[in-house]
């Protein structure tokens, strides 16, 4: 793949970025650019909130002093009052498209919440409340399927608001979590993909639940290169990040039947398809190599690994 065509995610540090280990110093983005530089990536992405918390000043000279380089924001945290007061300088600056994801939940076990529907229609509210100052602003959040929402929770918001101020920023692996395999998200929802997190698990089945293991990228069984062989015979020309797993495994019980009972939405066949891929692509947990704790040097090793492993893809 060409690497110039694809940003390298902050979120990719789990270490590095503080996310594990909270007492260690932040990589700065003056960092993630000048790695992302190193390995050929056309840009970066990083999260907007978590970096420059309320240092607006700060992010707009960040903008200002970067005009060549590619960037694309996300945003960690949804706030309504927090999007409004960055959004403007984004816009001045050339940005017109945000990521953002509903919630912090992970590995879509939705019969397990009480109240997701209404954090759902809490969510769904909070857009509607911003779409004319979307509008007026011209700019476009793009709703991740953060393992909690899929395909068609996505459209029925986007249908419900307008697809001129929101879109769908895709994470490959958090397809299945929600009871979809990559490419049934893709078909569903493809007309509204504007940003694609490129991300790969190693899966395994334990009981009636599916881990999802960080992993180097393309080095998993979600079958993640045959979906970016299928962005490039389709001409994808949106934007892309290589992103790396959280260090914490995901778990979701597919294997309950309760957890299909909170889905709806998908019919017999949706479901044995689902199934045939899963039981061809997941692997038994025995002598399964966990990843070791993180540190500096095996994290910069897996971004190396995988960025040479997306630049030989054909």
């Amino acid at each position: 793949m060409d690497l110039t065509k694809i940003n390298l995610n902050y979120y990719s540090f789990g270490y590095l970025g503080g996310f594990v280990d909270k007492s260690i110093k932040k990589m700065t983005i003056k960092e993630l650019s000048q790695l992302a530089d190193s390995l050929d990536f056309g840009g970066i992405e990083f999260p907007v909130d978590y970096l420059f918390c309320d240092k607006y000043l700060d992010l707009d000279n960040y903008l200002k002093n970067n005009k060549g380089l590619n960037i694309f924001i996300s945003f960690e945290n949804f706030n309504v009052k927090v999007l409004k007061l960055i959004i403007p300088i984004l816009k001045r600056n050339g940005i017109h498209k945000a990521r953002i994801k509903m919630s912090n939940y992970f590995g879509g076990n939705r019969y397990k919440m009480i109240d997701f529907q209404k954090i759902l229609e809490e969510f769904t509210n909070d857009l509607n409340r911003l779409k004319f100052f979307l509008l007026d602003h011209e700019f476009q959040l793009l709703i991740e399927n953060h393992q909690d929402l899929n395909s068609h929770d996505i459209l029925k918001i986007i249908n419900a608001i307008s697809e001129k101020c929101i879109g769908v920023n895709w994470d490959v692996g958090n397809s299945l979590p929600t009871g979809e395999t990559p490419a049934q998200f893709y078909e569903n929802i493809k007309d509204h993909i504007y940003n694609i997190h490129i991300k790969d698990y190693k899966t395994i089945r334990n009981k009636n639940a599916m881990e999802y293991h960080r992993c180097i990228i393309g080095e998993g069984n979600i079958g993640l290169n045959d979906i970016l062989r299928l962005l490039i015979q389709e001409d994808y020309n949106g934007m892309m990040s290589l992103e790396l797993g959280a260090y914490t495994k995901r778990v979701s019980y597919v294997f309950k039947e309760e957890y299909w009972a909170a889905y709806p939405c998908y019919q017999d066949n949706h479901k044995l398809k689902y199934f045939d891929f899963v039981n061809s692509k997941i692997k038994s947990s025995v002598n399964f190599d966990k990843i070791k704790t993180p540190t500096k040097e095996s994290e910069l090793f897996q971004i190396e690994q995988s960025t040479q492993n997306l630049r030989d893809l054909n």
